[in-house]
């Protein structure tokens, strides 16, 4: 099934929480360590590894943990700054007995208990991207959707490239020059494709299925784009060196993703 996206700049009103939702439910984690993160360097695995009753997380901000816990988009979250440049590791233990699909819950409270965070809900106004169909064919193809559900998909930096894996063959690559995409709905391209532009990505296209895709950059947007994906992970980039208004050609996405702004 061959379909074409365009993107179209619009200002939006969605919900936006100010730190973090409350946990509501009791269950907690057994026992929990969380250390400030070294600097990011090298080959690093980033997300959540749950192996039996043990539960590690690297290098991750307080918005990631949010994210974790509530399964809200990052440009959701909104609060002190330091909420996604702080980075930090995390070991804890499941209680025996507790599905990890539980996590959800326990990082709720452990994020209520050891950060002391309190929030609300509230309506906010800001520009982004839809990602919408359009009449021309790029190299968009449906094919079966994973046969396992992940809950927490992993993260892989190294260098200028970028791999987020649902595992089951489902994955978005940021590399090489090229956008890739495996075995993935329009909610989670939209999502991750979020990190490496300039304002969220909203899905609204209507498709329901699973694709396969390829996006060819050129180097001035790739650059672009990494650099924006490095700000978004809390890291400092000099001023002189952050993309200077929309900062996209645009030309390399016609070929597959129509951007319009």
């Amino acid at each position: 099934m061959n379909k074409a996206f365009r993107f179209q700049c619009m200002t939006i009103a969605l919900l936006a929480s100010s730190l973090v939702l409350l946990g509501q439910g009791t269950t907690r984690f057994e026992v929990a360590s969380i250390k400030p993160a070294g600097p990011l360097m090298g080959d690093l695995t980033l997300g959540l590894r749950a192996d039996g009753a043990q539960a590690h997380i690297t290098w991750a901000s307080v918005k990631d943990l949010i994210w974790i816990g509530y399964h809200v988009k990052r440009y959701q979250i909104s609060g002190p700054d330091w909420l996604g440049i702080d980075h930090f590791d995390v070991a804890a233990k499941i209680p025996e007995g507790v599905s990890q699909r539980t996590i959800t819950e326990m990082m709720q409270n452990l994020l209520k208990d050891r950060f002391g965070m309190k929030a609300h809900w509230e309506k906010k106004e800001f520009s982004a991207y839809t990602l919408q169909l359009s009449k021309s064919v790029p190299e968009l193809k449906e094919v079966a959707p994973p046969d396992s559900e992940v809950l927490f998909p992993m993260g892989n930096i190294r260098g200028m490239s970028a791999i987020v894996d649902w595992g089951a063959g489902s994955r978005f690559t940021f590399a090489d020059g090229m956008i890739d995409g495996k075995k993935l709905n329009m909610d989670q391209l939209t999502e991750w494709l979020s990190n490496f532009m300039d304002k969220p990505v909203i899905n609204n296209t209507g498709l329901t299925g699973f694709y396969d895709l390829s996006v060819k950059l050129t180097p001035q947007d790739f650059q672009t784009m990494f650099i924006w994906a490095t700000m978004a992970g809390g890291s400092n980039v000099p001023p002189e060196v952050a993309p200077k208004g929309d900062g996209l050609s645009l030309d390399s996405l016609r070929a597959g993703l129509t951007v319009w702004v």
